[in-house]
């Protein structure tokens, strides 16, 4: 329950990797797999995920996809967790697990029978202690498919019959997660976005890119971070970058909390806050713009990093100028879609 600022918008993830603490990593506790395998383990290759293809990791995963005991164990996991979140107002979600392996299940069964009825049991743990109010407004609870798709860049992911829900895949083709090198030409990686966000539209769910990144440090890497953002702007999703303090040379911030190079991938405006269903957004190369129809009185809310220069908005009146947070003031006729567009001259 640390300190956030009071603007700051926080989802909850319940992060792992190479299933947790026994095999030196984070996420589930030592007792939650057989013991042999943590001492039997020897990881192999260059690259740190290449341990999901060793036997132990996929021992302990598929010990918990067919144990409704430890399955339990996380649902109730999350419900304390959400039962002191709830009371947070920077708190907006929570996600249920990072990246799920599949161990030695197939894709198909992971993504339409194990991960449903996991994700069924959890959100309703959390539902149980930050239940939707009477308007079916409450936090979100993002889902992922099976690792398969940071793979395939596909999924046939079946929704369970919750509200709220976000359906939030990782993007991270081999040049990026192994940082050897981005060759500029994104054709293939956008179709591959798409395929993912026409899922979340065919099943009605909001999206979210839940993670993405690049560790090559070739100069070329603000281009593949716009060429993803675009894609998913376009199709009206928004993307979450990992991480603020990973990349070596090429981070965000700085262990110090300095700008670092990628930073500058991230200088335009952004419209943080809608009043309204959005109906069509364009990503523009310096900010972009937002078709909605308005359901609340409300102020909308972009964000403009200071370097961007002097924004400019049609669409809205600025009303308040706080740091890099400006709150404006749409204009538009009652009951007609309003525009918004905040662009930078820089």
């Amino acid at each position: 329950t640390g300190d956030f600022a009071a603007d700051q918008v926080t989802a909850l993830d319940m992060h792992q990797d190479l299933w947790g603490e026994g095999f030196g990593s984070h996420g589930a506790p030592y007792w939650t797999c057989d013991p042999i395998n943590y001492e039997e383990y020897s990881p192999a290759g260059n690259y740190w995920w290449e341990g999901y293809l060793t036997d132990q990791v996929a021992n302990c995963f598929n010990g918990l996809w067919e144990s409704e005991e430890l399955q339990d164990h996380v649902a109730q996991s999350w419900a304390r967790l959400a039962a002191v979140a709830r009371d947070h107002p920077s708190v907006t979600g929570y996600e249920v697990m990072n990246e799920p392996f599949f161990g030695r299940f197939e894709q198909d069964e992971m993504d339409q029978e194990i991960l449903p009825a996991f994700y069924e049991r959890v959100i309703d743990a959390i539902r149980a202690v930050d239940p939707c109010d009477s308007g079916g407004t409450c936090r979100f609870v993002a889902l992922e498919p099976s690792l398969h798709t940071n793979l395939l860049w596909t999924t046939s992911l079946v929704f369970p019959d919750r509200e709220a829900l976000v359906f939030a895949p990782h993007f991270y083709p081999f040049y990026a997660e192994a940082g050897t090198g981005y060759d500029g030409d994104f054709a293939e990686e956008a179709e591959s976005l798409r395929t993912l966000l026409r899922h979340s539209e065919d099943s009605g769910v909001p999206f979210l890119l839940g993670e993405y990144g690049i560790f090559s440090a070739e100069g070329n890497e603000h281009g593949y971070v716009h060429s993803v953002i675009d894609t998913i702007e376009d199709a009206g999703g928004a993307t979450a970058w990992w991480s603020y303090d990973h990349g070596g040379d090429n981070m965000v911030l700085s262990p110090d909390g300095e700008a670092g190079w990628m930073m500058g991938a991230f200088h335009r405006p952004y419209l943080h806050r809608i009043p309204g269903r959005i109906v069509t957004v364009t990503s523009l190369g310096s900010g972009m713009e937002v078709v909605y129809e308005p359901t609340v009185d409300a102020p909308a809310v972009a964000i403009v990093p200071v370097v961007a220069g002097e924004a400019e908005v049609e669409g809205a009146e600025v009303l308040e100028r706080d740091g890099v947070r400006w709150t404006l003031q749409p204009e538009g006729s009652e009951g007609e879609p309003h525009m918004l567009r905040i662009t930078s001259p820089s």
